[in-house]
């Protein structure tokens, strides 16, 4: 039995396989619906057990596998400044006057919403994972692509991923301006060092983990604290064409649109991130976009999952472009299904409402002839 069908029937509590001869096992079939009783890692499990058929590499199956390691978080308080905005943790909160205290509304946030906060599963990034791995050295064992690595994610959304790529022995830093996050992952162990996943006689070095809250490139501070020196950097559901550059769709209301604003000009932002990677480095766009709405006036900025930097601009700062906005719509409707999007109180038609586009580039080891 592979180490993938010993963890599906862990993750599922499943005590017996049926043989299938001397070539292999069938796994027993999933069950349609989680019981309410699972905590938020015995979910991620099985939704790593779902997902572990939909991948090619092995580091991607590893990133699924660690979830068997991933810390049951306590639930997490934060207060809210409704006027303002500030959102903050306990221990801010208790260092203000009491006067200001009062600003601030209490919220309560769940184990649930440390890994899936109000962006969704944290495993929706082995598709990511996979190409990165995919497109790694093949000189790197199939199984160590990603191990040893400085992986940075931009707008990484939440912790869970995060969290996986460090089991793998990588040194990872996410950076994100939400200011809730910020406040729900102020604990100590958030962020430190990370046990490496003990895959049978596998066992992956630890890794470290640094979150970063502010703009990127535009806070000094922040570029000083991310550094450079990066294997990977990586972004999903932030650097998307109809958030970064709404001006291109005027006829849409775009000023109205909810955007990223990188706090900088798109040429700056690319070279920025060409300076931070190592010779060799991938950086990754990943983007899952819903259907556009056919009226102009309801035009949705996330629908446009476009690269928003030309591929023109990408060369320009020294980019080796291997991929510019290719569809991922088929494997990101695998990964749905196998996610389960498509059921529970609020399902999508992943066919015909779930798009996937990516462009990957490479720092050349040497420069290229302009």
């Amino acid at each position: 039995m592979t180490l993938a069908q010993r963890f599906i029937l862990r993750a599922l509590g499943v005590a017996a396989i049926s043989l299938s001869g001397a070539l292999g096992q069938t796994i027993a079939p999933l069950p349609p619906t989680m019981p309410d009783a699972l905590n938020v890692v015995e979910r991620l499990r099985i939704e790593a057990g779902q997902l572990l058929p939909t991948v090619r590499t092995a580091d991607a199956q590893r990133f699924l596998i660690s979830t068997s390691w991933l810390p049951v978080p306590m639930p997490r308080t934060v207060w809210r400044n409704p006027s303002t905005g500030d959102v903050i943790a306990p221990r801010e909160h208790e260092q203000l006057p009491a006067a200001a205290q009062e600003a601030f509304e209490k919220r309560e946030y769940s184990e649930r919403d440390y890994y899936y906060t109000r962006y969704g599963s944290p495993l929706a990034y082995v598709r990511a994972v996979d190409l990165l791995a995919s497109n790694l050295p093949a000189s790197i064992p199939d199984n160590a692509r990603l191990r040893n690595k400085k992986i940075l994610d931009f707008g990484f959304g939440g912790v869970g991923h995060l969290r996986l790529l460090a089991a793998l022995g990588n040194e990872v830093v996410g950076v994100e301006v939400d200011r809730t996050l910020r406040a729900i992952y102020a604990d100590g162990d958030d962020q430190g060092v990370i046990n490496g996943s003990p895959l049978m006689d596998d066992v992956s070095p630890d890794g470290s983990l640094l979150l970063v809250f502010g703009r990127f490139p535009a806070d000094a501070e922040v570029v000083r604290t991310v550094g450079d020196g990066y294997d990977v950097i990586m972004s999903k559901n932030t650097l998307k064409n109809g958030y970064i550059n709404p001006e291109h769709h005027p006829e849409h209301h775009a000023d109205k649109a909810p955007g990223v604003d990188l706090g900088v000009q798109n040429e700056k932002f690319v070279e920025e991130v060409f300076k931070r990677l190592r010779p060799g480095g991938l950086f990754l766009i990943y983007n899952l976009s819903p259907a556009q709405a056919p009226e102009p006036e309801k035009w949705l900025p996330q629908a446009d999952g476009r690269s928003p930097f030309p591929r023109e601009l990408l060369e320009k700062a020294g980019f080796e472009v291997l991929e510019f906005d290719t569809d991922e719509s088929a494997p990101a409707r695998k990964m749905a299904y196998a996610l389960k999007w498509n059921e529970g109180a609020q399902p999508i038609d992943v066919e015909k409402d779930l798009f996937g586009l990516y462009t990957l580039c490479r720092r050349p080891t040497t420069p290229l002839l302009k």
